[in-house]
């Protein structure tokens, strides 16, 4: 029985070891949260802007080009994670193909869904903050991170939020949903990257 405790202990032990390892090593990745986040404020409230305007016809440009460079830029950064650390672990290949399919997911929406009129403007952030909430969620559990958690649930908040006020303010909600739900964690996993590595 007692030889039974010990595998099982050594086992979770392994595990835990395997989690932390991952968080340390994800860390880094802190600083494409932080991308995505400046990225995605940055449109949204230009997209508002631009709709006060009724300049419709220039917010795909607007997209285009920053979500267009922050594909440049997590490509970049995750090559040179990936040459630095040559073993992934299992929690970095399900972060990975989480974030991946993700990204295809908001990609289908906006850029397939969107200009067919499959996918109404209307819609448009509610469904993008419903993904976004999946994938934080998802990543606090791979994680063990309750500020993941936390931030998964305040996008899920926001995209009921847009669903009961005109789509005008949609991307202001959506800016604002950002701050909590991609810089404060990446500003914070940066933060235990830099301790872990000064350490």
């Amino acid at each position: 029985m007692n030889s039974t405790q010990n595998e099982i202990n050594n086992n979770l032990n392994v595990i835990k070891s395997m989690i932390e390892k991952t968080k340390t090593n994800t860390a880094e990745s802190g600083s494409i949260f932080i991308l995505w986040g400046w990225l995605v404020i940055t449109a949204s409230v230009l997209t508002y802007f631009f709709v006060c305007k009724e300049w419709f016809d220039r917010i795909g440009y607007i997209w285009f080009l920053l979500m267009g460079f922050g594909v440049v830029a997590t490509i970049l950064l995750v090559n040179r994670h990936v040459n630095r650390k040559r073993v992934k672990t299992y929690s970095q290949l399900a972060l990975s193909n989480l974030w991946f399919a993700c990204g295809i997911s908001f990609f289908i929406i906006a850029w397939i869904g969107l200009p067919l009129k499959v996918i109404p403007f209307e819609s448009l952030y509610i469904i993008m903050a419903v993904i976004a909430g999946v994938g934080l969620f998802a990543t606090s559990g791979i994680l063990d991170w309750n500020m993941l958690r936390v931030s998964g649930t305040l996008w899920w908040v926001a995209a009921i939020v847009m669903m009961f006020i005109h789509w005008h303010f949609h991307t202001l909600i959506f800016a604002l949903a950002t701050i909590p739900g991609y810089l404060i964690p990446g500003y914070a996993l940066n933060k235990k990257y830099k301790k872990n590595q000064n350490a």
